[in-house]
Formats: C-alpha cells, sequence, structure tokens
C-alpha cells in the first residue's frame, strides 16, 4: 500500500525531543538519559501511539538507505498491524511522552523505534490501559531487558508503569488542562536561547559572544518560561517569531 494512502501520519513525525533506544542505549535527542527506579519519569499519552511496518530501501537519487514505504496508522482509531512481517519490512513504533520527574518535568518527547523490541514495549501496556476504560496514562521510568530473538541475543527498551494519571490531565500537548506541565526541557531552552542570540547578533552586527555577555551582565538570568513567554501570556511555541 502507498505511502499516500496513509495521509500525514508518518514515521518522521516527532514532537518534541526524540526518545529512542538504539542497540539497548536509551537515549534523549542523542544524548544519555538516567534509567532505572533512579532515573526518569514520563507519562506515555496512550491515544498518541502509531504503530505499523515500514520499509528501507536505497534512494535512487541519493544512494542513501531511507523509508520508501510505510504501513502507519494510530491504535486509537482501531488500526491492527500484521501479525506476519513481510520480506524486508520492520516494525515502526512511536507514542508522544511527557516528562513528569523534576529533571524532564514538562518536556515534550516522542519514543520511536523501528525495532520488535520497541513495539513489544508499547504494546505491553496496553492491555492495562484497556482495562482502565482508556481513561488512564501510564507513568513509567525506563530499562533494558535482554534477550534472544530469531537466535540472536537482543536488548530490548521497557517501560515500567508505576502509576496511571487521568487522560484529561495531559488532555492536548501544548495546551488544555496539562499545558502548565508543558514546559520546554533544558536541552530544549538552550537550543532556543542560541536562536535568539544568534538573531540579535545577526540584526545588531556585533559577536554572539558579545551578545551573550551584555544580556548576563545587565540582566538577571530569567527562568526558562519567563525566557522564551516573551510577551507574558502563556503561549510560550508562538513567541519566538524567527
Amino acid at each position: 500500500m502507498p505511502i499516500s494512502a496513509f495521509g500525514s501520519i508518518s514515521q518522521s513525525c516527532i514532537e518534541g525531543a526524540l526518545l529512542e533506544c538504539p542497540r539497548g542505549e536509551w537515549a534523549l535527542d542523542g544524548g544519555p538519559i538516567k534509567i532505572g527506579r533512579d532515573g526518569v519519569r514520563l507519562c506515555l499519552l496512550m491515544d498518541t501511539a502509531i504503530v505499523g511496518e515500514i520499509l528501507f530501501g536505497k534512494d535512487a537519487a541519493t544512494g542513501f538507505v531511507r523509508v520508501i514505504d510505510q504501513r502507519l496508522s494510530r491504535v486509537e482509531d482501531g488500526f491492527q498491524p500484521a501479525k506476519q512481517l513481510e520480506q524486508g519490512w520492520n516494525r515502526s513504533t512511536a507514542i508522544v511522552c511527557v516528562g513528569v520527574s523534576d529533571d524532564i518535568c514538562g518536556q515534550v518527547m516522542t519514543f520511536r523505534s523501528s525495532s520488535m523490541g520497541g513495539y513489544i514495549a508499547v504494546r505491553a501496556l496496553f492491555p492495562t490501559y484497556v482495562r482502565f476504560g482508556e481513561k488512564l496514562n501510564p507513568v513509567a521510568y525506563l530499562k533494558t531487558k535482554p534477550g534472544v530473538r530469531g537466535g540472536n541475543p537482543v536488548v530490548d527498551p521497557a517501560f515500567v508503569a508505576e502509576n496511571w494519571l487521568p487522560r484529561e490531565k495531559f488532555s492536548a500537548v501544548g495546551g488544555g488542562a496539562g499545558s502548565a506541565l508543558l514546559l520546554p526541557g533544558a536541552a530544549t531552552v538552550a537550543k532556543l536561547e542560541d536562536r535568539a542570540v544568534a538573531h540579535i547578533a545577526k540584526v545588531a552586527g556585533i559577536p554572539p559572544e558579545e551578545v551573550r555577555a551584555a544580556a548576563t551582565a545587565v540582566f538577571e538570568r530569567p527562568t526558562p518560561a519567563e525566557f522564551l513567554d516573551a510577551n507574558g501570556n502563556g503561549d510560550i511555541a508562538n513567541d519566538i517569531p524567527f
């Protein structure tokens, strides 16, 4: 089935930071993230789960390997992925999460995986989600789980649910009842600060280092929310015009 049959749903659609576990190593936007019982806690928004299959192939124009076809849809819409994969196809799984522990509180991220292990990690949460009437989302910590698949050793990602919160608490990513929790994480703030400094330096015609030094010397450093909420209206996402 062609990609166009699935509208705008894509394996490359990422909300916020990218959470992944390649080769058994959890990472957030490419950097390490603390796992286990003493690690981060996040809430998985179950109604955003997308599952299916993707097919990798070589791009005729560039020669690079990329996704050339996909069969993806939301679990919430009743989509049932194939039980058996066709030759060359891989499982694809994505789900939006929100950080709830202090170190990543409010950070929006998307867990994405093209492995069977990632698919199993998300699928394992659905029996409890259904049992709760699809009204609660799991708060979980991250771990890895060694095993064997197809005769080969693997290290799979896993979500360990410790608690379940009402869905309306995270009713809309970036707005709604949960919007107070959805502040950007430290990595996102740093990137936006760099953009702001570069923009001012370009307009003023001075080096970025001077802009940053002047701002630090004259102003008390604002909180991340104050820095991003330029006009004080609480609309962080739309306040930076460049």
